[in-house]
């Protein structure tokens, strides 16, 4: 149950952000869209961080939980600037 709901957040690789772009796809152009996904993707993790960051400061923190967050942002840091460079060199 847990797994479900956490892949249902709006993350860019989870099915929640896969959900979002479904929904959104013929609303709005595909920069705004991917704007969008990426904002929403980098509140959540952030959320996470400074959850598990209480969390952890009042002795009830998970470790796994602070290393899952930091992978997941440093992941869409990653996607987010190698998305960038392939955009420039194509103009």
């Amino acid at each position: 149950l847990v797994v479900g709901i956490f892949n249902l957040l709006p993350y860019d690789t989870f099915d929640g952000g896969r959900g979002i772009r479904f929904l959104l796809q013929g609303r709005i152009d595909n920069k705004a869209l991917d704007f969008v996904i990426a904002i929403s993707s980098f509140v959540i993790c952030l959320s996470f961080l400074a959850i598990n960051w209480f969390m952890i400061k009042n002795h009830n923190g998970n470790i796994f939980f602070l290393g899952m967050s930091l992978f997941l942002l440093i992941l869409l840091v990653f996607r987010l600037f190698s998305k960038i460079k392939t955009e420039d060199l194509r103009m």
